[in-house]
């Protein structure tokens, strides 16, 4: 074999050697380049680690447990309840509503004073026992069942006015310390009873 032919067969090694060490180096860095993309992540898309938990109330709908609605304090009486952010609350009596028992009422509006009407949402307080003016015998279906608010159970009342032309009446009954609390609707449309009920879970004695 001459020397030329020799010389040829050590350039087409020597260019074989650097193909692949450039092939190798190349491969290498686009290793590297997608496994540094695949590490960082999109701040607005963080992934969640396995052991973190989600509490109840950041899954619940704001909506339904009034997350944004008001909250109404009474530090006289004891209690605390959310309303609809567009309402507006009414303690009594009043100049105007000259009620016989401490009430608060909550709602869009309020009704004309000496009539019979409610506000959208009722508390009247009294230390006598209400019980009596939800007997039985003045209604029909009715229904009494336990009802928890907060730590306390009270009487959740419904049934058909005799009275009043079979009308609907619902009433919570709920006793703290020294004072009977007494939670009326004013609406029995399906949708104000919806409300009604969410508002009523609010509802919480405060030490």
């Amino acid at each position: 074999m001459s020397k030329g032919f020799s010389a040829v067969y050590v350039l087409v090694g020597i260019l074989v050697l650097v193909g692949i060490a450039g092939g190798t180096y190349f491969l290498g860095r686009q290793t590297l380049s997608l496994r540094g993309s695949a590490a960082i992540l999109p701040a607005s898309s963080p992934t969640p680690s396995v052991n973190e938990s989600t509490s109840s109330a950041d899954m619940a709908d704001p909506d339904l447990i009034g997350a944004d609605w008001k909250t109404y304090t009474n530090t006289k009486y004891g209690f605390s309840i959310q309303y609809l952010d567009e309402w507006k609350y009414l303690e009594t009596p009043t100049d105007v509503y000259k009620t016989n028992n401490p009430q608060v009422w909550f709602g869009s509006g309020f009704p004309m004073p000496n009539t019979d009407s409610r506000a959208e949402v009722t508390i009247i307080i009294s230390k006598e026992d209400p019980s009596s003016k939800w007997n039985p015998e003045y209604f029909e279906n009715y229904k009494s069942e336990p009802v928890k608010l907060g730590n306390v159970t009270g009487t959740y009342i419904t049934g058909n006015n005799k009275i009043t032309l079979e009308r609907k009446e619902i009433a919570i009954i709920i006793r703290s310390k020294d004072y009977y609390f007494e939670i009326l609707p004013a609406n029995f449309d399906e949708e104000s009873l919806k409300r009604f009920n969410q508002i009523l879970s609010t509802f919480r004695f405060i030490p």
